[in-house]
């Protein structure tokens, strides 16, 4: 029996994890380093259209999340300031009967922690963490992680999932200058009791206004209420998805807004301040390895397809025909 191929992949985030239990599932042989002591997720919200539900029952983990998702019945517009809404489109029955699965809302917590069990189902060991990468080599076979401790992983194919600040994107493409964009996100994830009784309901909202929007929707059940406000502001340009600000500040930026964000924002635990920006690059070079996930180029998703982009390409890569032999 020829021996399998070997994949070793930087990052275990949700990208790295999905294309891990992909690759498992096809017969590979996988390793993921991941920088941190323990796997996790920022306490956040991501939206999965019905073709990124279809792609996570290819990965044999659609039912668990749906278990721990919320289903929304519908996706509506509101106006800033009136709070006037209009329909975007109807989810819930009808997303099943149209496209086969369900528009579902997630915390990333539970779809990283979901994606983990499932390839640690067929490989216990596949996860090593505190492995931070520091280098990679290549040549015509292989290619090879250079670890921090000075160590290092060889595969027949290394595939580069390593985040905003990856590595591997950098040795692809060289070194890159962040360029803020003009725009910051505020982010929280409330508890549902928390806000008013009119607002703890399964529908999306995505308030339109002069200059920013803001979203939000039900996560876990019900449980919980996933917000993400964009604000065109000069003055934020701190690259972390860790910084917190104020109550105070928050209302600042959406004075005016209608009281249903105010009701958002005070409800609110925790906010976090976000930066956005893009990234230029000075060559395009690709050998054993190849990248997706925040390891790519950055780019804007007002779409909200989160991490159905990861989740999506793990299907299509890995199903195309040709597209990964086993065969060296």
């Amino acid at each position: 029996m020829d021996k399998a191929l070997k994949v070793i992949i930087a990052g275990g985030g949700i990208g790295g994890a999905a294309a891990a239990l992909a690759l498992l599932r096809k017969g590979f042989d996988v390793e993921v380093y991941e920088q941190a002591a323990e796997l996790g997720e920022v306490g956040a919200g991501v939206q999965i259209s019905p073709n990124g539900s279809r792609a996570l029952d290819y990965l044999g983990v659609f039912k668990q999340l749906e278990k721990v998702s919320c289903a929304p019945e519908k996706k509506e517009f509101r106006l800033w300031n009136s709070g006037d809404s209009w329909p975007m489109f109807d989810l819930g029955k009808i997303a099943i009967e149209k496209y086969g699965y369900p528009y579902l809302t997630v915390y990333r917590p539970d779809l990283l922690e979901t994606l983990v069990n499932a390839a640690r189902e067929i490989k216990p060991d596949v996860f090593h963490l505190g492995q931070p990468v520091v280098d990679i080599q290549q040549d015509a076979q292989s290619a090879t992680l250079i670890l921090q401790d000075g160590s290092s992983a060889t595969g027949d194919i290394l595939i580069g999932a390593d985040g905003i600040k990856s590595t591997i994107r950098r040795e692809l493409w060289g070194p890159d200058i962040p360029k803020f964009s003009g725009m910051m996100a505020w982010r929280a994830v409330i508890p549902m009791q928390n806000l008013p009784s009119h607002m703890q309901v399964m529908v999306g909202s995505t308030w339109i206004g002069p200059g920013q929007h803001l979203v939000n929707y039900p996560l876990r059940d019900g449980k919980l209420m996933n917000m993400v406000g964009t604000v065109e502001r000069p003055d934020w340009k701190v690259e972390s998805w860790t910084v917190e600000g104020t109550t105070e500040e928050c209302l600042n930026d959406y004075s005016g807004w209608h009281e249903d964000v105010q009701s958002l924002i005070k409800s609110a635990p925790k906010l976090l301040k976000w930066a956005f920006g893009t990234g230029t690059y000075e060559k395009m070079e690709q050998k054993q390895n190849f990248s997706y996930g925040r390891c790519l180029p950055p780019y804007f998703t007002f779409p909200c397809p989160g991490r159905c982009n990861g989740n999506r390409r793990c299907r299509c890569t890995f199903t195309l025909p040709g597209a990964v032999s086993q065969q060296p």
